[in-house]
């Protein structure tokens, strides 16, 4: 597999998994439509990149959210508003082990065991991830209507 030193959030972004090498450092397994890196950073920084990037710092994207939805805590992001990219985190963002998946790749989830899922993505791969279908359904419906809501405020719904 591919490991990069860098890397910032497409439309193909569809995973973003934090892990370990062997010495102990956290880096992110990202998954994109057609292909898996290692990246050599952590997801969050993989998001406050890729927001700066968009033009806004992951706390400004943060605090809008909060302001648009109420949510205090699992609080999706929206990374692009141009591209219409939105992720959401399966646990609090503060947790450095934190999962991050793309909204617009989801197609559906299943129960994958006791605490576990299994997301399928709209090109039919499936990733076990440690959540309950419960906890990464919940989190993907709050980040549907906050895509919703800005949808309607940047007059496309």
């Amino acid at each position: 597999m591919k490991k990069l030193s860098e890397y910032l959030i497409t439309r193909e972004t569809m995973l973003i998994s934090p892990i370990h090498d062997e010495y102990g450092n956290l880096h992110s397994m990202v998954t994109e439509e057609l292909t898996s890196y290692i990246v050599e950073k952590s997801p969050r920084m993989i998001l406050k990149d890729s927001c700066c990037y968009n033009g806004s710092t992951f706390a400004g994207r943060k605090d809008s959210t909060i302001a648009v939805t109420g949510y205090q805590s699992k609080i999706p992001i929206c990374i692009s508003e141009i591209q219409r990219i939105f992720f959401f985190p399966l646990e609090s963002p503060k947790n450095e082990m934190c999962h991050w998946v793309s909204h617009y790749h989801v197609d559906r989830v299943e129960a994958g065991g006791p605490e576990q899922s299994l997301i399928i993505f709209c090109n039919k791969i499936g990733i076990h991830v440690p959540y309950s279908k419960g906890i990464v359904f919940g989190n993907l419906s709050r980040t549907a209507q906050f895509r919703s809501l800005m949808l309607r405020r940047w007059g496309e719904e």
